[in-house]
């Protein structure tokens, strides 16, 4: 059997820009790649890997990709969802 969710959210693909960051209040941060713990000298290499995103929801912070999608309930509130769990799950309605 199929099922549909029950709430409708409004959805908005996210791209990495400044301005969905700001919209949404996502923090950014450089992943750090964990083999430099055992180096003694940080100051000589760049360790700073990809960026990674995290979005501030109602129980707390949730790790976002660019191309998940931000989802936006009807009281405001935020969620997200990785991009192949969005198009599985959800279809628009107009």
């Amino acid at each position: 059997m199929k099922y549909r969710y029950k709430q409708l959210f409004k959805a908005e693909q996210f791209d990495g820009s400044d301005k969905m960051r700001k919209k949404y209040f996502i923090n950014r941060h450089r992943e750090v790649n964990s083999y430099i713990d055992n180096i003694t000298d940080r100051n000589e290499i760049n360790v700073a890997g990809p960026w990674q995103y995290a979005l501030k929801t109602q129980k707390g912070e949730k790790q976002l990709s660019i191309g998940d999608w931000i989802l936006i309930d009807k009281n405001g509130l935020f969620s997200s969802a990785t991009d192949e769990f969005f198009k599985e799950n959800y279809e628009p309605v107009e």
